[in-house]
């Protein structure tokens, strides 16, 4: 068998597409966790004009940019296909990818601003899912149908992220009232990757901070510390290389004790 890498890190949402689609091909890999606060000589050197992960080595070839990488595993591992067979089909899929990737900055801009700009950015960022949810998503249960496929992993952050970037700004963005199908089709989402999990024998830690009481407060300024992030999202940590760093290890480990207390 080829080596296969996959250079993350566990906050990273664009690592996390990587790891369902990989997951969902049934493929087995090495997971490198990077500091990005010091960067490994093996990913400048497999990703020198971005320095940036998520990179896929593969055989020793590297692969950068989350998308691509997609690609790439679609391409090289054609079992569990996560684009349809039809060629219109395929390509309104590719289509949608790009539209989001394209779209992306948007989402921040309310993050990231206050006051007017912030209003202004909010206002964009529900225009603009609401043409997700009409044009993209529709009535269909997944993207693609009704199965999950490549477009939904792409999306995938909007299921396990959006919603704590808004709370995190004091807006509400993805509520079940303004985009119905939208919100459906997340719980559908992150149903599908606890199942995967699942099946594949690694179950998934999800960490609600909310949840957890003073020790909330605790575990986000851990996190900030270790990712330069005030908002980290409650997201599925994959296996305990992902998340084994020093002092987290012990407050997740915690964290954990208590979600199974509850």
């Amino acid at each position: 068998m080829e080596e296969l890498k996959l250079l993350g890190n566990w906050a990273s949402p664009f690592s996390y597409r990587v790891l369902w689609a990989l997951k969902h091909k049934g493929v087995k890999y090495e997971y490198v966790e990077e500091d990005l606060f010091n960067k490994s000589e093996l990913l400048l050197r497999c990703n020198p004009i971005h320095k940036q992960i998520p990179v896929l080595v593969h055989a020793g070839k590297p692969v950068p940019e989350s998308i691509i990488i997609l690609e790439y595993i679609e391409d090289t591992w054609p079992q569990n296909s996560l684009l349809p067979l039809d060629p219109h089909e395929r390509t309104m899929a590719r289509f949608w990818i790009k539209f989001g990737e394209d779209k992306a900055p948007i989402f921040y801009k309310f993050f990231h601003t206050v006051g007017e700009e912030q209003v202004k950015g909010t206002k964009e960022a529900e225009e603009l899912l609401k043409t997700i949810e009409e044009y993209g998503l529709g009535d269909k249960e997944f993207f693609g149908g009704e199965e999950l496929g490549l477009t939904d992993i792409a999306y995938g952050w909007i299921a396990c992220w959006l919603d704590v970037l808004a709370e995190a700004a004091g807006v509400e963005m993805l509520g079940p009232q303004s985009f119905p199908r939208l919100q459906a089709w997340a719980e559908r989402f992150s149903s599908e990757v606890k199942s995967l999990f699942k099946k594949l024998g690694v179950e998934p830690l999800v960490i609600e901070l909310d949840e957890l009481g003073p020790q909330g407060p605790q575990l986000q300024n851990v996190l900030e510390g270790l990712t330069g992030q005030r908002t980290v999202p409650n997201v599925f940590i994959d296996t305990v290389e992902l998340y084994h760093n020093g002092e987290l290890e012990s407050l997740l480990s915690d964290a954990n004790a208590k979600r199974k207390e509850n």
